[in-house]
């Protein structure tokens, strides 16, 4: 699972969002979190309705419990393997 997605799940709640805004939450270029967002669509995290003409809003729906699968995530790793295993779940990649 990517950090930048858990990010993104405790700062934006479903509802309008600027691009710009999740830009610099992400700490992305605005191609960059464009390039994201798309991914995380079809992976089925969100869904992603994008404003219609510059400085609109888009739109964002969660609809998965990313922090809950996360945790999920951890736990199995917890269960069966090393440490090490776990913390590479945990730490951002840079």
């Amino acid at each position: 699972m990517d950090s930048k997605l858990l990010t993104l799940w405790h700062h934006v709640n479903s509802g309008p969002v600027k691009m710009s805004h999740l830009s610099n939450l992400l700490g992305l270029s605005m191609k960059q979190t464009t390039r994201y967002i798309h991914k995380w669509h079809e992976e089925g995290w969100l869904i992603y309705q994008g404003g219609l003409g510059r400085g609109r809003s888009s739109e964002i729906q969660w609809v998965k419990d990313v922090e809950e699968i996360f945790e999920q995530l951890v736990q199995e790793k917890m269960k069966k393997g090393p440490i090490e295993e776990c913390a590479r779940v945990v730490t951002p990649k840079s």
